[in-house]
């Protein structure tokens, strides 16, 4: 997990008016990634630095030419232009396909983008990782820690101590309490809760409104008040190192 503190700027790249505005595209063109450009214009609106590219879609060749959020899907990864220096942030709602699609990019040599909502409440001794996206209203409390390529959308909560994996989508109005933590690739759904100190397992799906009040194992789905298994995969192997094969899809 590649992280930054909160005693520096949440900024990817670090900003200086010699550098001119850092190029960009938003990985997927569905809903998220319309949120993800919302964010950075509004990053934008206060210091300029992205110049927005367009969106790449790799799986729907009929959007390519099309608008979307007012700026346009360049179709491919062939579409993107071929020269260094360009930023990618990932506007994949799932966490598989994030992981998919993220290390993809890196593959292919663009690097991450964090990006941070001007409106983001965060304490001291906050941790941010790499390409990860911190939407509108979200809080993160004394030492939260949260890893690469997530997706905290609006107004989640990271409570003190709390650790988010790698690939994670925190949904709006998620939270976990103090020391809760998710392994890599959790999907935790709107106005769900992990309870102080609980664990949930690599990729994991908690559904939206749940109470999670123990700890949660790998590749389990999990629903209600308190939240209970209602399917587990079993057989399904963690990628070595957090790393996901590419398997083109769910942009």
């Amino acid at each position: 997990m590649s992280l930054q503190s909160s005693t520096e700027p949440f900024l990817s790249p670090p900003m200086g008016a010699e550098r001119g505005l850092n190029k960009l595209i938003i990985l997927g063109a569905g809903g998220y990634a319309q949120e993800v450009l919302w964010l950075v214009d509004d990053i934008n609106a206060i210091a300029p630095r992205w110049d927005f590219l367009g969106f790449v879609d790799p799986m729907t060749q009929k959007k390519k030419g099309e608008s979307h959020y007012d700026r346009p899907v360049l179709g491919s990864w062939n579409e993107v232009p071929n020269e260094s220096g360009i930023y990618f942030a990932c506007g994949i709602g799932s966490p598989a396909g994030r992981a998919s699609e993220s290390n993809e990019a890196e593959r292919r040599g663009y690097r991450p983008a964090t990006l941070v909502h001007p409106s983001v409440v965060t304490a001291r001794h906050v941790q941010i990782g790499e390409g990860s996206i911190v939407g509108a209203g979200c809080v993160l409390a004394p030492y939260a820690a949260v890893g690469r390529h997530c997706a905290l959308n609006i107004g989640a909560i990271v409570g003190h101590n709390a650790c988010v994996g790698d690939f994670c989508v925190l949904s709006p109005r998620s939270q976990l309490l103090g020391s809760a933590r998710l392994d890599d690739q959790v999907f935790l759904g709107a106005c769900a809760t992990v309870y102080l100190g609980r664990k949930v397992g690599f990729g994991s799906v908690i559904g939206a409104n749940s109470f999670v009040l123990r700890n949660i194992g790998t590749h389990s789905s999990v629903i209600g008040v308190p939240a209970i298994t209602f399917s587990t995969t079993k057989n399904h192997p963690r990628p070595p190192s957090g790393k996901a094969e590419h398997i083109p899809g769910g942009l």
